[in-house]
């Protein structure tokens, strides 16, 4: 059996509420395609993530301490239109981000997710490295995972490049590749963010 996935488009919108709180909603439309001796045996298109949570910043980077927030999401499986289920998730990250000097920074995140409430939980890391190249150019490589319990890991390494238009406009490209037999074998994607004032504060 082959999977090929395509996400068309992953949606990450956020809304900001405080200097310290966002609100963030995850969507994912796709199409799932599965082959069979190089012949397509099931083809299907539908929402597979809807995901609503938000992110608190603890602590601001100061000295040796790094920016420190929580980032949690309640993952709404029955409103999928594809893999639904009867059973809802949830999971939350914290993630570090330290700046080292003014072209290298570090990212990590570490955390947990449930597939489904009652099941043995995942845990998640991501250790991340990121280059400012110039004032519109960013590139960084990341590695990251899930880690079960009973079960086999799923590590993989990617990494990507981010052009920023103007100071609310991002476009990006990234790929990666599975480093563990369960990971995925590896994707592409390209990307954009935009922002939006909702006031005139």
């Amino acid at each position: 059996m082959k999977y090929i996935n395509f996400q068309h488009p992953t949606l990450l919108s956020k809304y900001g509420v405080s200097k310290r709180f966002e609100l963030r909603l995850i969507t994912d439309f796709v199409t799932e395609k599965i082959k069979q001796n190089n012949e397509l045996v099931e083809n299907e298109t539908g929402i597979d993530n809807v995901q609503f949570g938000g992110k608190f910043n603890f602590f601001d980077e100061k000295g040796w301490r790094p920016k420190t927030s929580l980032i949690a999401h309640y993952d709404f499986a029955h409103l999928r239109t594809m893999h639904k289920d009867t059973i809802d998730g949830f999971n939350f990250r914290f993630t570090l981000q330290k700046t080292i000097s003014e072209k290298l920074s570090l990212g990590c995140n570490l955390g947990m997710e449930w597939a489904r409430f009652g099941d043995a939980p995942a845990y998640t890391y991501t250790f991340a490295p990121g280059f400012n190249l110039s004032e519109k150019w960013y590139a960084y490589i990341e590695a990251f995972g899930f880690i079960w319990k009973d079960d086999k890991p799923e590590n993989s390494i990617d990494g990507g490049i981010a052009y920023f238009v103007n100071d609310n406009f991002k476009v990006d490209v990234s790929a990666g590749l599975g480093l563990s037999k369960y990971a995925p074998d590896y994707y592409f994607a390209v990307g954009s963010s935009f922002r939006f004032k909702t006031s005139r504060k």
